[in-house]
């Protein structure tokens, strides 16, 4: 009865995940602000391949590569690149997306993972998209504030 439990408590967070990697591979482009943990923040664009993404970070004028690096049932995590505008961001690091909502993703950007040192809210690109102020404010009231350095805390 206990194993019955387990893998039915299990199956549908394997769907999710399929799920996650289907809704990012078919929406393919997303935005976002960021917000690290210095309190600086700005802008993400990402449009996702098959096993890859292409990155901007529009504000900071760098873009790069995602590279998939792992996909389990509930997170997809990719090593990230920046192959221009390396004096204005960090050329390698790891991002982790989770599903937030059913098209809201959350992402988590790190050095040195597991500490992380941006979090933002992904929304996908569509005729709808909110200005960057309102990304902006969707990330501050959605994501967790844990990772901000303690004087910006809430």
């Amino acid at each position: 009865m206990v194993r019955l439990l387990a893998i039915l408590l299990i199956l549908p967070l394997q769907a999710f995940a399929a799920d996650l990697g289907d809704t990012l591979r078919a929406q393919t482009r997303y935005y976002g602000v960021g917000l690290q943990k210095d309190g600086n923040y700005w802008s993400i664009d990402v449009i996702f391949g098959q096993k890859d993404g292409q990155i901007a970070y529009p504000s900071l004028i760098c873009h790069g590569i995602w590279t998939l690096k792992d996909e389990t049932h509930d997170r997809i995590t990719f090593n990230e690149q920046i192959l221009e505008g390396e004096d204005n961001c960090v050329i390698l690091g790891t991002v982790t997306l989770t599903p937030l909502s059913d098209d809201l993703i959350l992402y988590e950007w790190s050095e040195f993972p597991p500490l992380v040192d941006a979090r933002a809210v992904l929304s996908p690109a569509t005729d709808n998209k909110l200005s960057y102020i309102d990304q902006l404010r969707l990330t501050l009231n959605t994501v967790a504030h844990d990772y901000l350095l303690p004087e910006l805390r809430d």
